[in-house]
């Protein structure tokens, strides 16, 4: 099984980062994640100086792709095997810069894009992939298809299904789960992400492994709620590819700061962290190194990693935008409200991928990265519909516009 995962990543070398234990925004020790009980060490009261934002979420009827700048460039490939003439990025528009800062991702004009992006150049990411939100009756759990046309492969009534299932076709590539547990236990996962993998014994037709757990705690001094996902890429607890992302929840404004890949992103749309209404619609902005975030100062050793202060005591604009397109976003546009033969689709998550692998829709070629960024997003998913039960609209102006999509 853990061979399996290790070969799969080896067919795609643009998406490997080097082992050790790696850490996003805090240290590889589990000490200091907890559920929403736990304690506030080390911060102050001056989290109430954070400044009040009224920037959420517009939905759009566009549905436009992500890393879309308008340069004439290669195709992009959209979920199958079909090419389009809509462009994600131009090398001779775009300027390597250098920088002493490791986590380099955006320059502050618009016509200079940084270094690296989740780790590759712009030019790189040639996918825009969809996944498919979904849940069925009488089963536990959410679950994620690789693509839209591996979910209607998994519709289809008369499909040869075994022989699907050992290319890694018409079944999904993750099962969300909400652990009973969570609810009376410190210290315990709150949410738990499973990668399902085609079986390696005729006697099962899938198996699942471990892929992130996610440890939640609301930080009472600054109102601020904290997420840390625990990624093991290989299905293994102690291994030195595994690694750590952290994401902090604002409490007065609309978004959610986290660090992945050595680069610096905000969830726009989310709702504050003492909203009574959620968010259905949100996207992931690459932020220049000079903005302000929550995720500042976190280092490696971090075990109780804390929002940062100097931000928290900031009383400059919160940025919402940023010169690059959104890298993903997720939308309950999708959702359906009858169940179809016990399948309910609650929204789908897009995204943009380096992809060099050989089938956009099969289980077995999504890139590890575009599956910790759809975590990320099922995890704030998550916190919106515990406010509203899925049903309200939170909207504003201030982040709409044709990069929205």
């Amino acid at each position: 099984m853990i061979n399996l995962l290790r070969r799969n990543r080896s067919r795609n070398n643009t998406d490997n980062e080097p082992s050790g234990g790696r850490i996003e925004g805090d240290s590889s020790t589990s000490e200091g994640a907890s559920n929403v009980h736990g304690d506030d060490t080390g911060v102050s009261s001056d989290a109430h100086a954070i400044p009040r934002t009224q920037a959420t979420v517009h939905r759009v009827d566009s549905e436009e792709t992500l890393l879309s700048m308008s340069l004439g460039v290669r195709g992009v490939r959209h979920g199958g095997d079909n090419y389009t003439a809509n462009p994600i990025s131009s090398t001779t528009d775009l300027t390597r810069t250098t920088s002493d800062s490791s986590l380099s991702t955006t320059a502050s004009t618009a016509d200079t894009v940084v270094d690296l992006v989740l780790g590759h150049a712009v030019s790189d990411f040639n996918l825009l992939r969809t996944l498919p939100v979904v849940s069925f009756i009488f089963k536990k759990g959410l679950f994620v298809f690789p693509s839209e046309e591996s979910l209607a492969l998994f519709k289809t009534k008369n499909c040869d299904t075994a022989r699907l299932k050992k290319l890694g076709l018409a079944m999904p590539v993750l099962q969300m789960n909400i652990p009973m547990m969570a609810a009376f236990k410190r210290n315990y996962p709150t949410i738990v992400f499973n990668r399902i993998l085609p079986s390696t014994n005729e006697s099962q037709d899938v198996q699942k492994v471990p892929f992130c757990q996610v440890f939640t705690k609301f930080l009472r001094r600054t109102h601020t709620t904290r997420f840390i996902l625990h990624i093991t890429p290989n299905g293994v607890q102690d291994d030195p590819e595994n690694f750590r992302v952290v994401m902090f929840t604002s409490a007065y404004g609309s978004f959610t700061d986290c660090r992945f890949k050595k680069t610096k992103m905000r969830w726009v749309g989310t709702t504050p962290a003492i909203a009574s209404r959620g968010s259905g619609f949100f996207k992931l902005v690459v932020l220049n190194d000079s903005v302000p975030s929550l995720i500042d100062g976190i280092r490696d050793d971090d075990v109780n990693p804390q929002p940062s202060m100097e931000f928290l005591r900031s009383t400059t604009r919160i940025v919402t935008s940023s010169d690059m397109p959104p890298v993903t976003r997720f939308s309950d546009k999708s959702s359906t409200t009858l169940p179809w033969k016990g399948l309910l689709q609650l929204g789908d998550v897009k995204l943009v991928e380096v992809f060099s692998r050989s089938d956009t829709n099969s289980c077995l070629d999504v890139a590890d990265s575009s599956l910790v960024l759809t975590c990320m997003a099922l995890v704030l998913r998550d916190q919106e519909v515990r406010k509203n039960k899925g049903n309200g609209r939170y909207s504003d102006a201030a982040v709409n516009g044709a990069l929205f999509y």
